[in-house]
């Protein structure tokens, strides 16, 4: 398969699993999608996985600074909880995760295309405009031009675009591919690596499926790292049509590891509530 954007994912999903920030809003997700939760429950279900207090702190912060977390500091002590806007990240990262086991065979072989130009005043908002493409499930099978099977997605580049300024310098197309230059499965060649994706559901699940978390610290652990690179997977599995790609492991390792995420949801649930009990809630 092509190279595609393979780079810029493997970029995209070390900044993801290493970002504490993207691990609060995991937290809350799983944990906490509609509670108010102590500043000490949250650091500890970070250190869990790793982050460091002061991280975690700060990732707080930035949350607020972003809009996506508010705090209350009229309790005792200071409790978080996700903003409108924060539980629509939220619950987008949620559905798309829960979508990846989904295959859908049927396309009616139509492209939604986008003609990208970034003008070099605004060069630094490429890789925020790679990255949402990416989320949006677009490849680049040549510089400047975005492609994905699925023309219901315009809604989501259009916010793209339209957030970054660059909406004077696009143009989208919906059509099907023409008998010059690329076919379709040349196409998909060029714009992702499926091989890859497919490597990489393998792995987690050789890890993920072997574990079995002895208690509840364990479980949590296991769960958040788990949503980590579930949440990574997005930006890197276009899911496209099995009709436009032919057969796939990926969609039943996302089911495999949906289903061990269950399993761990209960252990880890009770000991988060621990948590927050020990802290005096």
């Amino acid at each position: 398969m092509g190279s595609g954007n393979l780079g810029g994912v493997r970029r995209r999903r070390r900044m993801s699993l290493h970002s504490a920030g993207s691990a609060v809003l995991i937290v809350f997700g799983e944990l906490a999608p509609a509670a108010a939760v102590s500043t000490a429950t949250l650091v500890d279900a970070l250190t869990t996985v790793g982050h460091e207090p002061h991280a975690a702190r700060q990732a707080l912060v930035r949350g607020r600074r972003a809009g996506w977390l508010e705090v209350d500091h009229g309790a005792r002590t200071a409790r978080w909880s996700l903003s409108d806007e924060g539980r629509r990240v939220v619950d987008d990262g949620i559905r798309r995760v829960e979508a990846l086991a989904t295959e859908s065979t049927e396309w009616d072989r139509r492209w939604l295309v986008l003609l990208v130009s970034v003008p070099q005043p605004l060069r630094s908002v490429r890789p925020r405009l790679y990255r949402a493409l990416c989320w949006a499930g677009f490849g680049s099978p040549a510089p400047g031009v975005w492609v994905s099977p699925r023309p219901d997605h315009e809604a989501a580049a259009g916010r793209a675009v339209d957030r970054l300024g660059l909406g004077a310098t696009t143009m989208s197309f919906v059509g099907s591919a023409a008998g010059v230059g690329l076919s379709d499965e040349e196409i998909v060649e060029r714009a992702w690596s499926l091989d890859e994706v497919d490597r990489r559901y393998g792995a987690l699940v050789a890890d993920f499926a072997a574990r079995s978390p002895a208690d509840g610290p364990a479980a949590l652990r296991d769960l958040l790292a788990l949503d980590q690179e579930l949440q990574a997977l997005p930006a890197v599995d276009p899911q496209l049509p099995a009709s436009l790609t032919g057969p796939r492991s990926a969609r039943e390792s996302a089911a495999e590891l949906l289903a061990v995420r269950q399993a761990w949801r209960s252990p880890a649930l009770a000991y988060w509530r621990a948590l927050d009990h020990a802290d005096g809630t």
